[in-house]
């Protein structure tokens, strides 16, 4: 009995050094690596889901769709903190900031599993205390995708691990589809985690933004029925109290026929040209 007990305590010992180890070399990699855009690129579209297909960057020289499907303000925070250390070049921001980033509950994403699979897993070696702090109700959860992660090679790749964190315009053949109106009915989204580690990263966005020089504009993209989903009022007054010192370009009713939207949520390529082509106009991008 004795021997099995140092049997098993030398081979954990070994298992958390070779975890420690890895989690050291991928941290090292991953907050090492080049963060460079092309000197062209000054111009960042950064967010979720309604950025990354509303904004097709293929139209723009001077700007760069860094946007990934429901991802939350902290991992865009830290996104930004690397991209602008590495790219004096940026000058403007624009942000996606929706009801889904400001309503009630926008902390729920962080503490479900498939979504906390993909970003705990793509960020947890760019954490700071802070940001494993957010998980102290959930260790079990942060710990295993965290470790999961360390034997997935494709993160200790530079460019592997760009395209996995960058995101961007999900492309024409993926964003094909049109809504089927019919099918479009209220649906009010519940949670229950509250909204305070969403409202905290998107004041930290705010803050790099402002001492790093960079115009940051906040970018309520077109949505169908926005109220059939989320509280409006709720929305606009959240922003007017906490978040008003940032331009808000609400495109929410933006009037666009019905076949640019690819669901109730997001446009469809049709929508991401017309909306990208809009604020190309609108702000002289080029």
């Amino acid at each position: 009995m004795k021997k099995f007990c140092i049997h098993t305590i030398a081979f954990a010992s070994i298992t958390l050094i070779i975890i420690a180890l890895l989690f050291i070399a991928r941290a090292v990699t991953n907050r090492n690596i080049t963060w460079s855009l092309p000197t062209e690129k000054h111009i960042l579209f950064m967010g979720a889901s309604h950025i990354e297909r509303g904004i097709d960057d293929s139209l723009l020289k001077s700007a760069i769709n860094l946007s990934n499907s429901s991802e939350r303000y902290l991992f865009t925070y830290l996104k930004l903190k690397y991209f602008l250390r590495d790219n004096k070049q940026i000058d403007t921001v624009f942000l996606q900031c929706a009801p889904t980033d400001l309503w009630e509950n926008a902390d729920d994403k962080y503490h479900t599993d498939n979504e906390a699979a993909k970003y705990v897993s793509l960020f947890c070696t760019l954490f700071t205390k802070e940001e494993f702090f957010v998980y102290k109700d959930s260790p079990c959860r942060l710990i295993s995708f965290s470790i999961q992660s360390l034997f997935r090679p494709k993160y200790y790749k530079p460019f592997s691990y760009m395209d996995q964190m960058g995101g961007g315009y999900i492309g024409v053949e993926n964003n094909a589809k049109e809504m089927i109106v019919e099918n479009v009915a209220p649906d009010i989204i519940k949670g229950s985690y509250g909204n305070a580690t969403n409202y905290h990263y998107l004041r930290n966005i705010i803050d790099l933004c402002n001492d790093n020089g960079v115009r940051l504009f906040f970018v309520y993209c077109p949505v169908y029925h926005p109220e059939y989903y989320y509280d409006q009022a709720y929305y606009y007054k959240a922003y007017r109290d906490n978040f008003s010192d940032v331009e808000l370009l609400d495109y929410s009713h933006w009037p666009i026929p019905l076949d640019e939207y690819y669901d109730a949520h997001h446009l469809n390529y049709k929508g991401a040209l017309h909306f990208t082509k809009e604020l190309k106009e609108r702000f002289g991008i080029d």
